[in-house]
């Protein structure tokens, strides 16, 4: 399922959080504040969360462990790399209330940990990608809500106004003046995330306590590109892409690409 906007998102972890929904799946382009977004909803709730690699018999501990918690998975890439792992994630995202795990090994560093145990958990997984032709992970995806979060542009920019209003490091009309050159420039960008402005205030921090202006600076790192820019003047000097092709000066396939890419502004 295909979404577009903060507030579905945040609705869909309510939910999860609430307990609602079994199993979150979260897929984005990084930078667009979905852990973020995530770890302000369980601020106040006992959890398991799990964001670096973990080795299957770690991972069956944490989750005897935390069993009946929410449990998060941020940035699972090499977790799904480990069959494993992947058959610990199946388990914990049955989509019965009550799930049976197990785990059989003869290593010590099990310890006191049963075998097989029962667990009540939730699970949300939040990934960049989670593509792959295997049965298993698609059977992962086929047992709860998977969404593709694609925010546009505008959609951005909007988040990045609460960002300028709650950010306490500078001032009001610093943050501001930051801001209107992303938006201003934002057409003309390839690819925008939140860390852009982020970046930006950290860039106006440093060379504002050097005496240095900042803008110039800012502006390359925006990488501004020069497709972008001759796209958007072509869409507005013609209303057909017949005369914006003949003064395009790339490939035809290249002018739709980047067409595509204006149009989500």
């Amino acid at each position: 399922m295909e979404i577009d906007t903060y507030e579905k998102l945040s609705i869909f972890i309510d939910r999860w959080v609430t307990g609602t929904i079994d199993l979150l799946i979260i897929e984005s382009e990084a930078g667009l504040g979905k852990s973020c977004l995530i770890k302000g909803k369980l601020k106040e709730k006992k959890h398991l969360a799990i964001n670096n690699h973990i080795t299957p018999l770690m991972n069956y501990k944490q989750l005897y462990e935390n069993r009946d918690r929410l449990v998060w998975f941020d940035d699972v890439y090499y977790l799904l790399l480990n069959k494993l792992n992947v058959a610990l994630l199946k388990q914990v995202c049955e989509t019965s209330e009550i799930k049976k795990l197990c785990y059989y090994t003869t290593s010590e560093l099990m310890g006191e940990t049963p075998k097989a145990f029962t667990t009540s958990s939730k699970v949300l997984i939040s990934c960049n990608s989670i593509e792959g032709s295997s049965p298993h992970i698609k059977a992962i995806k086929d047992r709860g809500f998977h969404l593709v979060f694609k925010p546009s542009r505008v959609e951005i920019l909007h988040k990045m106004q609460e960002i300028v209003d709650s950010y306490p490091y500078l001032e009001t009309d610093e943050k501001q003046a930051i801001f209107e050159v992303i938006r201003e420039n934002s057409k003309f960008v390839k690819e925008i995330s939140l860390r852009t402005l982020i970046k930006g205030f950290q860039l106006y921090n440093y060379y504002k306590s050097k005496g240095i202006d900042w803008k110039e600076d800012f502006l390359k790192e925006l990488h501004i590109s020069e497709k972008m820019i001759k796209i958007s003047l072509l869409m507005e000097k013609y209303d057909n892409d017949l005369e914006r092709l003949k003064e395009w000066g790339w490939s035809r396939q290249t002018f739709y690409i980047y067409k595509g890419l204006v149009e989500k502004v």
